[in-house]
């Protein structure tokens, strides 16, 4: 018998149910956040390349703070998802701070970009 993540003992053909189940939830809740973000990640996307080009539907001066700021939310909402899951696989309470860090970094850049004016 091994001991479960959980802490519960179960054998070996049950630990690996258990981590196979555990592994698809993780990719679920990856896939999940991906989906739900897709559409602000998008438009964080071509925000970033029109601040960084200067050009949408004609050309203008390139904005690099724009840009920048658009490139560390759609990093964010990239990382978030996946911290989220790989949390949940491993019940580390150091990855969820990571994801909790990383959501409370998309929400306070959010924040400083709307009272800058930036977005």
């Amino acid at each position: 018998m091994q001991p479960d993540p959980a802490g519960s003992a179960l054998d070996g053909s049950a630990l690996d149910h258990v981590l196979r189940s555990r592994a698809w939830w993780g990719l679920l809740i990856v896939l999940g956040g991906w989906a739900a973000l897709a559409s602000p990640a998008f438009f964080a996307l071509l925000t970033a390349h029109v601040g960084f080009t200067g050009c949408f539907i004609e050309c203008a001066r390139p904005q690099p703070v724009l840009g920048a700021t658009a490139a560390a939310l759609l990093a964010g909402m990239a990382l978030a998802p996946v911290l989220g899951g790989a949390a949940f696989l491993r019940r580390s309470r150091a990855l969820w701070g990571a994801t909790a860090a990383c959501a409370v970094l998309v929400l306070a850049i959010l924040v400083f970009a709307n009272l800058a004016g930036i977005l």
